[in-house]
């Protein structure tokens, strides 16, 4: 498979946008620890391209 710049699109740049939901009304004390694991997760080294 080429990369964009070799398929002709020089300069492309591709982000990802990953986002974690809760109902309205979740509890901070709630949401926290999740944010907190889920942001680990994210800058883990298993992440890193």
């Amino acid at each position: 498979m080429p990369t964009f710049a070799e398929a002709g699109v020089p300069g492309f740049v591709l982000r990802n946008s990953i986002s974690l939901f809760a109902p309205q009304g979740t509890e901070r004390e709630t949401i926290a620890p999740l944010k907190h694991a889920f942001l680990a997760l994210m800058n883990g080294p298993e992440m890193k391209a």
